[in-house]
């Protein structure tokens, strides 16, 4: 009996707890290479072409284009130098308010329907070429029983001479023509011309709408002799779209006064215009 308790001791001290758990064992690393093997390849962000002896067609970059201005519903934006080029025609109808005054006849007031055209040809960015012709058709409403028609014409050359974001400032040179279709030749004054020379300012609204103002004194020739007394001085404020097709509108005053002795007279009027360009 003593001997069997020994060995049962003896055998539990052969099988401790502590020396039955396995150490684990230490996992071998492949060496890294930097060799690409059939299905390890590398993932990278632009893939790899492989040597098949072809060459790569070599990348080219954009090239900038010269920045221009458009406005938009956001502001004003970048534009090819296109939009501003080319050539537009605008037709339109609007109402005068004349007012004619003549030595030894009674005053004449009319509202009448005045039908006006334009027509800009863009030779480049600088130069332009402008010609414009009305003529008041039905008298609505007048004071003497003759009816006063007024037509006109105007040829023009115009250059840009300061440019911004936003203002333009341009300088226009040319002729006017002005007669006065009269019932029965009854008062007025026919073939009025002489030159002009005139500023325009343009501002680019920030909703696309392009503003124009212009200032005009122009005098008018008798028999080719110049007479301080005898000239056109009107001013007129347009909007329009910078490309010229859609709506146009203008505001225009104009005060004519002419003394070819012993009759002197002048004609003032206002209108409200406006049209469509395209």
């Amino acid at each position: 009996m003593v001997v069997m308790l020994t060995a049962t001791k003896a055998t539990l001290k052969l099988l401790p707890t502590s020396k039955t758990l396995q150490m684990p064992q230490k996992i071998k690393q492949a060496p890294v290479t930097s060799e690409l093997r059939p299905g390890n390849e590398v993932q990278w962000a632009k893939p790899i072409s492989k040597n098949t002896g072809a060459k790569e067609p070599p990348r080219t970059l954009a090239t900038p284009q010269p920045s221009q201005e458009i406005s938009t519903q956001n502001g004003t934006e970048r534009e090819s130098p296109g939009n501003s080029s080319g050539t537009w025609l605008s037709i339109g109808l609007g109402l005068s308010f004349d007012s004619y005054r003549e030595t030894n006849h009674p005053d004449y007031f009319a509202s009448n329907i005045r039908l006006n055209s334009e027509l800009h040809y863009h030779i480049n960015d600088a130069w332009e070429l402008g010609a414009s012709a009305f003529l008041t058709t039905v008298p609505m409403t007048k004071t003497q029983p003759s009816t006063l028609r007024l037509l006109g014409a105007e040829l023009e050359t115009g250059y840009r001479c300061y440019a911004t974001r936003k203002v333009t400032v341009k300088i226009f040179a040319g002729g006017f023509y002005r007669t006065m279709l009269v019932t029965d030749n009854a008062f007025g004054v026919k073939n009025l011309a002489g030159p002009e020379l005139f500023p325009r300012l343009e501002y680019l609204a920030t909703k696309g709408t392009l503003l124009g103002l212009s200032i005009k004194y122009s005098p008018i020739l008798n028999n080719l002799k110049f007479n301080s007394s005898n000239r056109e001085i009107s001013v007129s404020l347009s909007a329009r779209h910078p490309s010229g097709n859609g709506l146009v509108v203008k505001l225009q005053y104009s005060n004519l006064r002419m003394e070819f002795l012993p009759i002197s007279s002048s004609l003032s009027s206002f209108l409200i215009t406006g049209g469509y360009a395209w």
